[in-house]
């Protein structure tokens, strides 16, 4: 399969694009056919994506021609280039960490950056949860962050730098 179609799989699989999206990538990319096993694809062409379970039913679909090793560390990378980019809140993305932290066997990333910073900042609201504090009180609770931001890029970087390391390897 060709690296920009296994992006694409990979993107659908970690939330990056929408179902919709992943829908018109399938009838726009007619690579696929020759990528996928024919009955795959022509499941992918005629499936109704706006039914419940779309996105299981296309993770079903798409699992066999995904590896798992590559899609984790694909997506530890995208993680740690967000977080490095600003793309992504801190908080968030400490928590995402831990989550594929755990996901992966805990054998892919560093303790520290997966679970010590979390653990720090685990008290500490993300922005969809700002309107439920009080202002004075949400003002305590980021300088947190702030506390640990640097550490947190300069982690992440060192960690991004290790694995490219490796696969230049």
């Amino acid at each position: 399969m060709s690296k920009e179609d296994t992006i694409k799989l990979y993107e659908f699989l970690n939330g990056d694009i929408s179902i919709k999206e992943f829908e018109q990538w399938v009838y726009q990319t007619p690579s696929l056919k020759e990528e996928l096993q024919t009955t795959v694809y022509l499941d992918l062409l005629s499936f109704d994506y706006r039914q419940k379970g779309a996105a299981y039913f296309i993770e079903q679909k798409i699992n066999p021609y995904i590896n798992k090793e590559e899609y984790n560390i694909w997506r530890t990378k995208k993680l740690l280039n967000d977080i490095l980019e600003n793309k992504i809140e801190i908080v968030i993305a400490m928590r995402k960490l831990r989550q594929l932290y755990f996901e992966t066997g805990e054998k892919l990333l560093p303790i520290k950056l997966a679970l010590g910073y979390e653990s720090e900042l685990d008290d500490v609201p993300t922005p969809d949860e700002y309107s439920k504090w009080e202002e004075n009180s949400l003002k305590e609770k980021l300088k947190k962050v702030e506390l640990y931001r640097d550490d947190i890029m300069r982690d992440s970087k060192v960690f991004l730098e290790e694995l490219m390391l490796k696969e230049q390897q």
